[in-house]
């Protein structure tokens, strides 16, 4: 059975639905790709690391990931930018 969402250009979705389901997976609106890493603990170490006064590439060597990855969960949640400030 074929998905019965259309697309953003108004096409019917060609995808395969999803069992037990009239909908794709994309068109479900679950997430996609693998879980994230940020555990409690690790926010923890960072947002320590952060009020502490070092600058995000020290924070993420301590907390054991790349400033990159620092810098996306920063732009995903938000609301912790505001709390460091």
């Amino acid at each position: 059975m074929s998905c019965r969402a259309t697309t953003k250009a108004g096409r019917p979705c060609a995808r395969p639905a999803m069992g037990g389901t009239e909908l794709c997976h994309a068109h479900r609106g679950v997430a996609v790709g693998r879980p994230s890493k940020l555990t409690d603990e690790l926010e923890r170490r960072l947002c320590d690391a952060l009020r502490a006064g070092n600058h995000l590439e020290v924070a993420a060597r301590y907390a054991g990931v790349s400033r990159s990855t620092l810098h996306r969960w920063l732009a995903v949640r938000p609301e912790h930018v505001v709390e460091l400030a």
